[in-house]
């Protein structure tokens, strides 16, 4: 069962587990750490951290922009958001997936810039493959 969040960089799979996203992401070292660029680090810094206000959001598309995706555990379903295209989201998640999931848990991938997602469970992404499974 997930309870934890994590941010995921989308170009190598690297993640690290955090308490909660925006908060955590406005910790300069931290951000350097995923990877971010001093000017991205920066003005994510300069947003006002809000708790699920505008500013938290705000927070998390920045980091998203620039390659990061977010990973929320929910008991026994998970989800990844992300503005990456849905196939590109799930390759770029497989990894984090094949260590951390169990063929059952419930899988959600969300493209946030467009509205998108997908749902269904581990075992039918190891199925179909990421390309195929986000067309219904």
């Amino acid at each position: 069962m997930f309870k934890e969040g994590a941010w995921i960089v989308a170009e190598d799979g690297g993640y690290q587990w955090i308490t909660e996203h925006a908060r955590w992401l406005q910790n300069p070292d931290r951000a350097r750490a995923l990877g971010l660029a001093d000017d991205v680090i920066a003005r994510i810094a300069a947003i006002p951290w809000d708790f699920n206000g505008p500013g938290r959001i705000a927070i998390c598309l920045e980091g998203m922009r620039h390659g990061l995706i977010r990973f929320r555990g929910h008991g026994d379903s998970v989800t990844f958001e992300s503005v990456l295209p849905l196939g590109d989201l799930i390759c770029a998640t497989r990894c984090f997936m094949e260590t951390m999931f169990g063929p059952f848990t419930l899988v959600r991938v969300n493209r946030l810039d467009t509205g998108e997602s997908w749902q269904g469970t581990y075992r039918d992404i190891e199925a179909r493959g990421q390309a195929g499974m986000v067309k219904q």
